[in-house]
């Protein structure tokens, strides 16, 4: 055990993270979703409620994006299989931020603005 210590990761992991990430927030979908998911960060919602409320949003493309955002760590899947035999309109895979997709989602506008500072100052 390292103590309670965040593990150490090499470059390579860093590399690969931070190719994820950037590939997940260059989308204005996948931060729509991140914007919905982080209104509430404790609360699960399941696929229904995301589509409910991202009516323009299709099916597939909600799919994607979702398995986008998780590939980079920024978004949790749950499935509960007992709540498929439940209940008649099964929901059954819930979706939630990540505390790393929730430092991400506030600090990239952080980052951004103070950048958008130094670009536009004389």
């Amino acid at each position: 055990m390292n103590g309670g210590r965040v593990p150490e990761v090499s470059r390579r992991q860093t590399e690969y993270l931070l190719s994820k990430v950037l590939d997940a927030m260059k989308n204005d979908t996948r931060r729509q979703i991140l914007g919905v998911l982080s209104r509430e960060p404790e609360q699960e919602l399941s696929f229904s409620e995301l589509k409910a409320m991202l009516p323009s949003i299709h099916n597939g493309s909600l799919a994607h994006h979702l398995r986008v955002l998780q590939m980079a760590d920024l978004v949790k899947r749950t499935v509960r299989l007992e709540e498929r035999i439940r209940n008649p309109d099964p929901r059954y895979c819930f979706y939630s931020i990540t505390e790393f997709g929730r430092y991400i989602n506030e600090e990239i506008w952080a980052i951004v603005e103070k950048g958008s500072q130094l670009v536009c100052s004389p």
